[in-house]
């Protein structure tokens, strides 16, 4: 009976031992994540930045695609799970490389749409894999309705219609549930390199794009609540609900690739 209790705990131990490196694993893993959501930041802002943003659109989609190479050569057969995990490093292995063949062409916009394929679908890699908190996919996850919010207003010229802005007010509940699982989303300090005061700065953006986002809110309920449109009703939906709304998101979701807005 001894020897059977002694066989048992050494299997119990040998279970806790793999169980342990399968973590410590998973820990280097959500590192590498990181250290390459730091380098693709970058690639994906300067693509969408126009012309003058060529020469460093191209080196760091260039800096992106080596660390892409890097990341799969080490991770792509990590899990056996193909549907759930080598599926996607197939499909984003050739956006990664188109992304960077376009930049070099300086079709920037269209690299831009390129490196958002890679964006939602390692959202989807991590989302389906025991990271579902991962801060750069909560803000991509608010970055959909927010951005629709903007190009709708835009499409529109200023024309809104009661049917948009239902759609709005749809697309606006969308984007303040995301919002709000932004906010309660921890950043690891350690993990992603910050200091006390750069926390404090991040914490700020996230409150700036939080507030930019009830503005919106606030403009749009109370064109909404109108029996009549007016025009300073439309004009301050649209003012809200574009640059003024995007810009502060920009800024937070560069902050995490270690890039600022240029201060005007």
């Amino acid at each position: 009976m001894k020897t059977l209790l002694n066989l048992l705990l050494m299997a119990l131990m040998g279970v806790g031992l793999v169980a342990g490196t399968a973590s410590a694993k998973d820990d280097e893993l959500l590192k590498d994540f990181v250290a390459l959501e730091k380098v693709y930041i970058p690639a994906l802002f300067y693509t969408n930045q126009g012309e003058v943003a060529a020469k460093p659109a191209m080196m760091a989609t260039a800096k992106f695609k080596k660390a892409w190479t890097l990341f799969a050569d080490k991770y792509e057969f990590y899990r056996p799970d193909y549907a759930n995990w080598g599926a996607y490093f197939a499909v984003i292995d050739p956006a990664v490389d188109e992304a960077l063949e376009l930049v070099n062409t300086k079709s920037l916009l269209q690299a831009h749409e390129a490196l958002e394929a890679v964006r939602a679908n390692m959202g989807e890699l991590r989302g389906h894999n025991g990271f579902p908190k991962f801060i750069a996919d909560q803000m991509t996850a608010y970055h959909g309705p927010m951005e629709h919010i903007v190009l709708s207003l835009k499409a529109s010229g200023g024309k809104l219609t009661p049917a948009l802005l239902a759609e709005l007010a749809e697309t606006r509940d969308a984007a303040e549930k995301a919002w709000s699982k932004v906010e309660k989303c921890p950043v690891d300090t350690g993990l992603w390199g910050f200091s006390a005061g750069e926390m404090k700065k991040y914490y700020g953006m996230v409150d700036a794009t939080g507030q930019a986002l009830e503005r919106f809110s606030a403009a749009l309920d109370a064109a909404l609540a109108s029996e009549k449109l007016t025009p300073e009703l439309g004009k301050a939906v649209m003012a809200a609900g574009t640059l003024k709304l995007k810009m502060p998101f920009v800024a937070t979701y560069i902050f995490l690739g270690g890039l600022e807005l240029p201060q005007k």
